[in-house]
């Protein structure tokens, strides 16, 4: 029964109810009983949308007859017997043209419906983003030859989080499915795309009833082949068919020397915990006894506090995780995790977080934040020990100094365009020793946020906080900055100060200054961001949305002098002047300061909010 419908095309209600067989409505009945299979989309009137695969899967879990023109992973009988292994190991490709190369552990097996093949990709690779999962099926053009395409569906699996309860009965196990075809728009100039003469091994293999085998001639080029995506089926799908139970993964535990490991095994052996918290923090736990120990005492004694309850979560994880389950089994496990016995007894003796002075964790943290700025760039043990220790003194201060909490910078990047940026640039002085701020942590922070080389700088600057500015060649044209933005309260505005951005439509938003006369001259400060907060590009403004709510809160924030910030359920009020301004402002901004002081405590009278941390 044909249903003239692309099985990747969304189905409506209605449509679901003719692959299903069911009357319409009886679908009607089932879906208002929250008994028809989640929807996979809404389309734009948010009406439930269902794939063809999601409803065959239904269909066969619920004893209904599947659709003729169903995937055949779920229209065909159980494996009598385990399916033929034809392949068990890793595989290295090119996922587009250009692309570096990638690697996927695969498993195939023969049935007599169509190969299955099992992919998951190499944790742990160098520059590893994750790669898309259309483009991990392509993998299986390199185990699969082209003839047997058309029978052949790919599965590639996500891997299991490592974290609480996630390794619970039942675990989510979630395979995308593909079904692999020759692009004949980018077709290889080789004969191994086609089908070929059929071979004495085959032709034998045929009149016996043997599952096909892998085609002798050699693949495509990976670029060569387009994937199409068909639902996501079950591990007791996959295992039905297969005679035998899947393969998966926990993330982070699927790499190289674990894919060796793995063909020799059929069932689950232990691999160096590479999935979860605990090895990054014993590692910066075993810095931090060697370099803050006897120094910052309570910089130590926080970072101990939290590898212990890091240690007590993992521990906990480890004791949850099953290794088989219904229709597939885990191939690899992390090993338990353990503390050394000599940091096991120093962590004994130490004072609890709550009995630490108010003053050391103050002190401690100004002075960390300093030191962890400026180690050098390739002392990733010690400065990541550093980070970590500046991060959890930040939120123990921010009950004790929330200023001296929020008296930091994030990296952030804009365009170095228009009069305001011209007023800051002319504010900015050189620094005298690029080469060693590269060789810092911060520098490195700088050049990592963009994906420059120290050469790629034209200049790096530096402003009146000793805070420092890269500018960049951009795009577009001209300069673009790369900067320590800063996310502490301002001190210094006064009733000269002028905030001021300018937007060109063909360069976009430049950066929102605070630009002030003083005694000594002009004094410019980049506006700082809302701590905790995300400024792609920086603050932008003359339309409603997003990036002009920033802005706004950024600056009723610094008028208003709230450290920690406005909380997530605060508002502009409808008769906002300062929301209104920022919202219809099309070109150049610039607002009073005195005004947006009165702006903002209109908005927001002090000590008559509950819409802040902090102002009650």
């Amino acid at each position: 029964m044909s249903h003239n419908r692309s099985p990747v095309e969304p189905h409506t209600l209605a449509q679901l109810a003719r692959r299903a067989r069911l009357a319409s409505s009886r679908a009607r009945a089932l879906n208002a009983e929250g008994r028809l299979p989640a929807p996979d989309l809404h389309d734009a009137d948010g009406r439930p949308l269902w794939n063809a695969a999601t409803i065959d899967a239904w269909c066969r879990t619920t004893d209904r007859k599947v659709a003729d023109d169903a995937v055949w992973i779920y229209r065909v009988p159980d494996a009598s017997a385990t399916a033929e292994e034809l392949f068990h190991g890793m595989v290295e490709f090119v996922p587009y043209p250009g692309a570096r190369t990638a690697a996927v552990f695969a498993k195939c097996w023969g049935t007599e419906h169509g190969h299955l093949v099992y992919v998951r990709e190499v944790d742990g690779e160098p520059g590893d983003r994750g790669l898309d999962y259309a483009l991990q099926a392509r993998a299986a053009a390199q185990v699969v030859a082209p003839r047997f395409w058309p029978d052949t569906l790919v599965l590639v699996d996500s891997g299991l989080p490592y974290r609480p309860n996630a390794l619970e009965d039942p675990p989510d196990i979630v395979l995308n499915m593909y079904q692999l075809s020759i692009d004949e728009t980018d077709a290889p100039d080789s004969e191994g795309i086609s089908p070929g003469p059929e071979t004495l091994r085959e032709r034998v293999g045929r009149l016996l009833g043997r599952p096909a085998a892998i085609a002798p001639e050699p693949p495509p080029r990976p670029h060569a082949t387009a994937v199409r995506g068909y639902g996501s089926p079950e591990a007791t799908d996959v295992a039905r068919v297969i005679g035998t139970p899947m393969p998966t993964w926990i993330r982070g535990t699927c790499r190289r020397e674990a894919i060796d490991r793995a063909r020799a095994y059929s069932g689950t052996f232990t691999v160096p915990d590479t999935a979860s918290a605990w090895q990054p923090t014993l590692e910066r736990l075993k810095a931090a006894h060697r370099k803050l120990a006897g120094s910052h005492p309570a910089a130590f004694a926080l970072l101990a506090a939290d590898a212990t309850a890091t240690l007590a979560e993992v521990r906990g994880i480890h004791a949850q995780t099953r290794q088989r389950g219904p229709g597939w089994y885990l191939v690899a496990r992390p090993a338990a995790p353990a503390l050394p016995l000599d940091l096991e007894l120093e962590l004994a003796g130490l004072p609890k977080v709550t009995d630490l002075p108010a003053e050391q964790i103050t002190a401690e943290l100004a002075e960390l934040r300093h030191a962890e700025a400026n180690l050098p760039a390739d002392d990733d043990g010690e400065g990541d020990a550093l980070a970590h220790a500046v991060a959890l003194l930040t939120i123990a201060a921010e009950s004790i100094d929330p200023n001296l909490a929020v008296d930091a910078v994030i990296v952030e990047a804009g365009t170095m365009d228009g009069e305001a940026a011209d007023q800051w640039r002319s504010t900015l002085r050189r620094h005298p020793d690029p080469d060693h701020v590269w060789n810092t942590r911060r520098g490195r922070r700088l050049l990592e946020y963009g994906h420059h080389a120290p050469d790629d700088v034209r200049e790096l600057l530096v402003d009146h906080a000793d805070r420092i500015i890269a500018l960049v060649p951009s795009r577009a044209g001209g300069l673009d900055f790369i900067a320590e933005w800063p996310t502490g309260l301002p001190s210094g505005w006064n009733e000269t100060t002028i905030i001021a951005g300018d937007h060109d439509e063909g360069r976009g938003y430049g950066p929102v200054l605070a630009l002030t006369r003083t005694a000594e001259g002009l004094c410019a400060d980049l506006v700082p961001a809302p701590p905790g907060s995300t400024i792609f590009g920086g603050f932008t403004w003359g339309y409603a949305g997003g990036g002009p709510s920033q802005l706004y809160e950024a600056l009723v924030r610094v008028a208003c002098a709230i450290p920690l910030g406005l909380n997530d359920e605060f508002r502009a009020p409808y008769d906002s002047e300062l929301s209104e301004i920022i919202t219809t402002t099309e070109g150049p901004l610039r607002l009073r300061w005195a005004d947006v002081l009165a702006w903002a405590r209109h908005d927001l009278p002090p000590g008559g909010s509950d819409q802040t941390g902090e102002r009650q």
